[in-house]
């Protein structure tokens, strides 16, 4: 917000009026919906900057007609916050760090860790939306915590909240089975335990995917610390784990600067072009992550296969 206050204000003239505001962070979607409602209602604003994906929905829902950036959304159209990610088609536009790499990320993971016999992959198994206009690809299953063998049910929750192609993909592949783990509430996090076993050898025989999906990135200190005391190799969708102390990260390349997304296509929009016809903003592929320290610090050091094949390490 700071780059993003002072590149609009040093074209001179009139300096927009520029005011943060604090959504609120409740499980009561509708009220949630109601204040977003409520806050937007007070001014004819000219642009709305949501800086995480669960903002840009609650204005998305609103109707209103604002134009909006979203500076992280992982899936833009299946949130139905844009149509296409090349025409927009809304009053909104932005950057997406949509890759769907979970295939590549299980792929790292056992390179990384021959040993692994088993992975299991994360899925905020949420409803994304509540909004009849907007139904998602296939009909979401109610969210209820633990493994989903089901394979109808798994197959519907996928489509909605990751990548079915590259689940397929992973599949298939020469690997260990991989099973999905559907978590409801930032509470499960602390249940963890219940459904995976610690891993108490020096050798772990379970690996853990953990897509970058809003509620792991909303208890992202709680998720990594949880994995980490149960001493599983976990890889992460997203290098923002990777300071809380992740292992390992299958990272968008190439995103735009944290602080400064936004001002670029802020300028345009209030110089008076369409969100409608500005294409969103992709990463260029991915990036592999290995954060060495804490390798070290849970006592086990990924393949030197898996180190050549690291874009970058961290130590």
């Amino acid at each position: 917000m700071t780059v993003l206050r002072r590149e609009l204000q040093a074209g001179g003239g009139d300096a927009p009026l520029i005011e943060r505001i604090e959504l609120p962070q409740s499980e009561d979607l509708r009220s949630s919906q109601a204040y977003t409602f409520e806050v937007l209602r007070r001014h004819k604003w000219r642009l709305v900057v949501a800086t995480t994906a669960g903002a840009a929905q609650l204005v998305s829902q609103t109707k209103l007609p604002v134009p909006m950036i979203f500076r992280s959304a992982p899936n833009p159209v299946k949130n139905c916050l844009i149509l296409n990610l090349r025409h927009p088609q809304s009053n909104a536009t932005g950057y997406t760090s949509a890759t769907e790499s979970e295939g590549k990320m299980v792929e790292a993971l056992q390179i990384a860790f021959p040993q692994l016999q088993q992975f299991v992959m994360l899925v905020d198994g949420r409803p994304e939306i509540d909004n009849d206009d907007c139904p998602p690809p296939r009909a979401m299953p109610p969210c209820r915590s633990g493994f989903v063998d089901n394979t109808a049910e798994r197959d519907a929750l996928l489509i909605n909240a990751t990548s079915l192609a590259n689940w397929y993909r992973a599949a298939q592949a020469p690997m260990r089975p991989v099973r999905v783990l559907r978590l409801c509430e930032f509470t499960d996090i602390d249940k963890l335990q219940r459904w995976l076993p610690a891993n108490r050898g020096p050798r772990p025989t379970l690996g853990l995917v953990v897509p970058y999906h809003q509620l792991f990135y909303e208890a992202g200190p709680a998720l990594v610390a949880k994995a980490r005391s149960l001493r599983l190799p976990a890889i992460y969708g997203s290098r923002n784990f990777l300071p809380m102390g992740a292992l390992m990260a299958m990272s968008p390349l190439r995103e735009p600067p944290g602080e400064a997304r936004g001002v670029e296509l802020a300028g345009r929009i209030l110089a008076g072009e369409s969100p409608a016809d500005i294409p969103v903003q992709r990463p260029e592929g991915v990036e592999l992550i290995i954060n060495i320290t804490t390798a070290r610090d849970l006592g086990m050091p990924p393949s030197k296969a898996v180190l050549r094949a690291a874009d970058r390490l961290i130590r």
